[in-house]
């Protein structure tokens, strides 16, 4: 008997690990950005979206994938609060280009980019952005754009023709 356990060695925490975990509500994309930004320091695990089947792949060290599939659990739990629920608003410039403000908006939101829980473009013609998270995040977007978006005494550069 001993032999045989010599041979079949036990689990270890810091085994590495792949675990699907479906997502019952809302996008496995935002699910995803979730948990992202709940990620504790140090932590390497490493998460995949599966979008026709709105499914998480988590993996990385056993211990790890664990917490993250009971954060997953707990998210999944609790109703949506509608200051997190995802919207798309389009935001005016006025004083500045709809790329300026597009591009403040992404090195603001410069984690949320890159989760895809908010996305934002411009529009230079119609001097707008089109700004898609939650309304959490579209309260912070209004405020920068305001500070931003500002009449200046300081004269323009002429744009060359």
């Amino acid at each position: 008997s001993v032999a045989q356990a010599a041979e079949q060695p036990g689990e270890r925490a810091d085994d590495l690990v792949v675990r699907d975990l479906p997502v019952l509500q809302g996008s496995a994309q935002r699910h995803a950005a979730a948990l992202e930004r709940l990620r504790a320091e140090g932590e390497t695990w490493k998460v995949a979206v599966n979008e026709p089947s709105n499914v998480l792949l988590v993996n990385g060290r056993r211990d790890e994938v664990e917490r993250v599939a009971e954060r997953a659990r707990k998210l999944q739990s609790q109703p949506e609060t509608p200051a997190f629920a995802e919207t798309t608003h389009t935001l005016k410039a006025v004083y500045i280009t709809a790329g300026e403000a597009a591009q403040v908006l992404r090195d603001l939101f410069a984690v949320q980019v890159a989760s895809g829980s908010v996305q934002v473009a411009a529009f230079e013609r119609t001097r707008s952005v089109v700004f898609r998270g939650s309304e959490f995040d579209l309260q912070r977007a209004r405020a920068a754009l305001a500070a931003l978006d500002v009449e200046t005494s300081a004269p323009k550069p002429p744009k060359d023709k």
